[in-house]
């Protein structure tokens, strides 16, 4: 009757750890140990004092409770995915996920005057290789930024309002990963000392 509890109790942590190391999301790398992306050059309207602020999700916590509670729905709506094209519908091309997500807001603007206007950005994040398309969430759901496009390391694209973004990428395989790689490899290294455990368990039971 021991062997077979201990046993029991082994499966049930055995797949619950399982299912938490390799659930499908959107995400290829996690957001939280990105490094917010580096606001490089910024041109925009002469008649708009605004500055832009790029704010990784990472840092998510230098953000008004509002924002913060955007980028976080977003970061959801991400890991619930299974690729960013659930998201987008004219994003195509197989094996894509998400890199980055990091938040956009304009400050220090005049106000005399309708709208901020178009600001071309560059940013340097931690890596673009394999850029496939950079999304921004919307009133209306996710929508693909026109003419985003990647030269050298660097990011550019136009922005004229704030709003949150998140790079895609295309991946090697078409497993996405979880959105937390380093909490992936602890769910492994515990699933791993779970079983180790649990066939020491058993033997002393059965030896009894």
């Amino acid at each position: 009757m021991k062997k077979l509890l201990a046993i029991c109790i082994v499966l049930v942590l055995t797949l619950s750890l399982s299912f938490s190391a390799f659930a499908a999301g959107a995400f290829v790398s996690s957001p939280s140990n990105n490094k917010t992306p580096e606001l490089v050059d910024y041109k925009g309207d002469a008649n708009c004092s605004s500055k832009p602020t790029i704010t990784g999700y990472g840092d998510r916590d230098k953000l008004s409770p509002e924002d913060v509670k955007k980028i976080e729905d977003a970061y959801g709506e991400i890991s619930g995915a299974k690729t960013p094209s659930d998201l987008v519908k004219d994003l195509t091309g197989d094996n894509l996920g998400v890199s980055d997500l990091f938040d956009l807001s304009f400050s220090d603007c005049g106000g005399n005057h309708d709208g901020h206007g178009a600001f071309d950005l560059t940013l340097n994040p931690d890596s673009v290789n394999g850029f496939e398309a950079l999304i921004r969430k919307t009133d209306n759901g996710w929508e693909k930024v026109p003419n985003a496009r990647v030269e050298g390391d660097h990011l550019l694209f136009t922005a004229d309002s704030d709003a949150v973004y998140a790079i895609v990428v295309k991946t090697k395989t078409s497993s996405p990963q979880t959105g937390d790689n380093a909490s992936t490899v602890l769910y492994v290294v515990a699933m791993f000392a779970c079983v180790a455990g649990a066939a020491f368990v058993c033997k002393k039971v059965s030896a009894r």
